[in-house]
């Protein structure tokens, strides 16, 4: 026994053969004679020390056992591996005063932490408050829901990647160099009702599976679509050196690298270092798959009957096909949700600014807090907000962001405005057909006369034009582009699109995370949303 830590070594797994009288789940179990104490496993261990229920320590997946066969009045408790014998099988009934007596299956003797109240050991059955147990309902989480890439602590200079970054059922995850690519990200979600997780392959939306039915020692790891089984299901573990084990659900078995260091499979558990596992938070965030009733190829068709698209269809669809674009950099970012704001501070913008040449001499110098305030009053993502700005405006050095006298007396559709230098940061109003004198228009008519002027006032256009607008907002850059929920509902390409190049939404996508890199953290607020399209 020990004082209660919270640790993986005070929880315990019960599985029901007979005699139930409490759900399966995780517990912790304390003594009511001594209820600051609960059941500890000494040191957290994974060595071998010398039904009914079976009681599995979470840390190492051995079974609470008594010492020795036919074990006498006093014999210790101690953590064995499944062995089949009842020396490791617990009966648990529940007594008069509403504690539960754990009885060995082997000897019928009750577990007992004795008159001082801080042993463990079985004795024959007396009923006394030595002998009486309570249950703690307690959660196997132990890893945030979000983005993760997977490195071995065995090999911390690979990760675990899907092998060609393949979309394919069955293609084989093994590890690799890290190198930034899609295949190498994960969404890990916990199911609380069933108290394990899901490991999604972001750019294919397929599992991690272990490779075969009720598979042995050795089988290997691919990823396959969800089909509701056990071999896609993962319990993940903290261990006492701070690593995870990432435990199948169907075989019990550990992901595990191998000796040397390479490989990718399952094996009996070990506790070794080849077990060990280190989830590097990417993203804490929720992914959200949102279902198209058009398939890829309708979409396609519709985007090419754009007369400012001049690459060929196998171009276009590497930028319209969602899990083509999220291969790309910066194309994990075009699908992240740009409402709400994300807590980076105005000086840490400005830093970013300044992090190139263009941006210390461009008229983008210094804004961070303009930004900031824009992003706050009109509820939208502040780095996206500045990742747009830097594309369109070249870090704030381009003609229409360092700025255009306009002298006033010139009408503009008619109307005069106030004289004065005017800025467009964002190429609102910048067509294709005439983009400067479209841009500086723009700016004139909306008053954008100072730099914190033209990024307040884009915000707002962005917000009421975009992300929140009234029918079918866009609320990514992907949607910015593309539109995809107004031609899911119209069978026609939609001709609210912010730009036309291909790869307008994956260079902003790749500026925000390169922003989130620069200051250091990535929000816990980000949302992603992945459009799937129907298959044909």
């Amino acid at each position: 026994m020990w004082n209660q830590t919270g640790g993986f070594s005070q929880g315990f797994y019960f599985n029901a053969a007979s005699a139930r009288s409490i759900p399966d789940g995780i517990y912790s179990l304390s003594s009511i004679r001594n209820t600051s104490r609960v059941l500890d496993v000494s040191g957290a261990s994974v060595q071998k020390t010398s039904g009914y229920y079976t009681i599995k320590a979470l840390h190492s997946g051995l079974l609470l056992a008594i010492s020795g066969s036919n074990a006498p009045n006093g014999a210790g408790i101690i953590q064995w591996e499944d062995n089949g014998t009842p020396s490791t099988r617990w009966r648990i009934y529940q007594r008069t005063d509403a504690t539960y007596a754990i009885v060995s299956a082997e000897t019928g003797r009750c577990l007992d932490i004795g008159d001082a109240g801080t042993g463990l050991f079985v004795w024959n059955q007396t009923g006394g408050p030595s002998q009486g147990f309570s249950f703690s309902a307690a959660s196997a989480r132990s890893v945030p829901d979000g983005i993760y890439t997977i490195s071995p602590i065995k090999n911390t200079l690979r990760v675990l990647d899907v092998s060609g970054a393949s979309v394919q059922n069955g293609a084989p995850i093994g590890l690799w160099t890290p190198n930034g690519n899609v295949a190498q990200k994960f969404q890990i979600v916990y199911d609380s009702q069933n108290d394990y997780y899901t490991i999604k392959a972001l750019h294919s939306g397929l599992l991690l599976a272990v490779a075969g039915s009720n598979a042995q020692n050795g089988a290997g790891i691919i990823q396959w679509e969800d089909n509701g089984t056990l071999s896609t299901r993962w319990k993940i573990y903290q261990r006492t050196d701070a690593a995870y084990a990432i435990v199948s659900v169907e075989t019990g078995r550990c992901l595990d690298i191998g000796d040397a260091g390479t490989g990718l499979f399952v094996w009996d558990q070990t506790g070794g270092l080849s077990q060990g596992f280190l989830p590097n938070t990417l993203v804490a965030a929720n992914v959200i798959s949102v279902n198209h009733s058009r398939t890829l190829n309708d979409m396609l068709a519709y985007q090419m009957t754009n007369p400012y698209i001049q690459e060929s269809s196998q171009i276009v669809v590497q930028y319209l096909d969602p899990f083509q674009l999220l291969g790309k950099p910066g194309g994990f970012f075009s699908f992240a949700r740009l409402s709400g704001t994300t807590g980076v501070s105005g000086s840490q913008l400005s830093a970013f600014i300044a992090s190139t040449s263009s941006g210390r001499s461009g008229t983008l110098s210094n804004t961070g807090d303009f930004f900031v305030q824009a992003a706050a009053r009109y509820n939208i993502n502040e780095v996206y907000l500045l990742s747009h700005a830097i594309l369109e405006s070249g870090w704030g050095t381009s003609d229409l962001a360092r700025g255009y006298y306009y002298d006033g007396t010139t009408p503009i559709e008619g109307t005069r405005y106030p004289a004065g230098v005017y800025y467009n940061y964002f190429g609102i109003g910048a067509y294709d057909s005439s983009p400067l004198s479209g841009g500086r228009s723009m700016a004139i008519k909306n008053g954008w006369n100072s730099p914190q002027a033209a990024i307040e006032g884009a915000a707002k256009w962005i917000a009421t034009n975009y992300i929140y607008r009234a029918s079918f907002p866009q609320e990514t850059l992907y949607d910015m582009r593309w539109d995809s929920g107004y031609s899911d509902f119209y069978p026609m390409r939609s001709t609210h699109q912010y730009a036309t190049s291909l790869t307008w939404a994956s260079s902003i996508g790749a500026l925000m995370e390169q922003n989130y890199n620069y200051v250091g953290r990535y929000s816990p607020s980000l949302y992603f949303k992945i459009p799937v399209y129907r298959y044909s």
